[in-house]
């Protein structure tokens, strides 16, 4: 298994509000009728349950990601279920203060031969959620 690993995002909110709202992926659904309409146009093929984020239309289906794991306040874990490629993605949350560190790591069954193609991708796709978790507006959910 291969993990790709994010660099750390700084949230400036405490870590209990920022586990609250990434643990339960409807909170963050309930949320996106007060976003802007480019922002929920993408949304619109993304549905959001208490435990799973569900991506609609893909080339293979449907595809969901289900928390799998939990570690108050430090820890979530969401497991892809069904998918030709198994992987998951990670959420570390550290005490900063009145802030909060996260780190989101992917972990993706790929064969070493295959590794060299898909790290540029999967690197970027960390840094994008880590970049997606700096965002969240979390006082707002």
């Amino acid at each position: 298994m291969a993990q790709y690993k994010s660099e750390t995002a700084h949230i400036a909110h405490k870590i209990d509000l920022v586990f609250s709202k990434l643990s339960n992926p409807g909170t963050i659904g309930a949320a996106a009728e007060n976003l802007p309409e480019q922002q929920r146009e993408i949304l619109e093929k993304v549905e959001f349950s208490e435990d799973a984020i569900t991506v609609k239309g893909s080339p293979m289906g449907n595809l969901t990601l289900r928390r799998t794991q939990v570690v108050e306040p430090t820890l979530i874990v969401f497991e892809a279920e069904q998918s030709p490629v198994p992987f998951k993605i990670t959420f570390n949350l550290t005490e900063a203060g009145d802030a909060t560190d996260a780190t989101a790591a992917i972990d993706i069954e790929i064969p070493v031969f295959l590794r060299p193609m898909v790290s540029g991708p999967m690197e970027k796709a960390t840094a994008q959620f880590a970049e997606l978790l700096q965002r969240i507006p979390y006082d707002k959910l």
